[in-house]
């Protein structure tokens, strides 16, 4: 079941057109999850868009989960994330959310069974571990690893010879020519010079 308004009674409800924007996407489902019907990132977790009131202002994004929580149960505490105890990136139900600081919303993720070491066998721990924009973890140790890689390749390729202009070869002759061809054609061009 979706909330469906036809036009915004804000002041009547009490609440802001941004809340209101933010409930119109909320849909029940099952497990008592209330699930994020707009706009889905790659990651799988829901955003709400705050647009600007003018065109030099810059858009605001929020986690709609976060939004949720921030609306519902006050302000999270800097540093923390909101953890999903239903394990469902799209459910923004309070309920189902817990705020966690970074090191124990890891620990949580690895008590699912999710990854604990990268692909090449390092450790997700704090000192390992880098959050892409992508809000997935990243293993310092390979990421150093593919830099040095690079380098390495980047030396091994063969030096390309810098040109710097347009430079033409001539004999003193060619040169005298030259000269003497460029003063006749200033003169000609400029009668009044000399």
């Amino acid at each position: 079941m979706r909330f469906k308004f036809t036009s915004p009674p804000t002041e009547l409800l009490g609440i802001s057109p941004l809340e209101f924007r933010f409930w119109s996407y909320v849909e029940l489902g099952p497990n008592g999850c209330w699930l994020w019907t707009g706009t889905i990132i790659p990651s799988g977790y829901g955003i709400l868009r705050q647009l600007p009131r003018r065109r030099d202002q810059p858009q605001i994004r929020w986690l709609a989960h976060r939004f949720a929580w921030e609306v519902l149960r006050g302000r999270l505490p800097r540093g923390m994330d909101v953890h999903h105890l239903c394990s469902v990136k799209r459910c923004v139900n309070p309920d189902h959310l817990e705020p966690l600081s970074k090191a124990d919303h890891i620990r949580t993720w690895n008590h699912e069974g999710s990854k604990t070491h990268c692909p090449q066998g390092h450790p997700y721990d704090l000192l390992n571990t880098r959050w892409s924009e992508q809000g997935e973890r990243v293993c310092r140790v390979c990421r150093i690893c593919a830099r040095k890689r690079h380098y390495d390749w980047r030396d091994r390729q063969p030096k390309k010879k810098k040109q710097s202009g347009y430079k033409l070869k001539l004999t003193p002759e060619q040169r005298q020519q030259r000269a003497d061809q460029m003063r006749k054609n200033r003169l000609v061009n400029n009668p009044g010079m000399h």
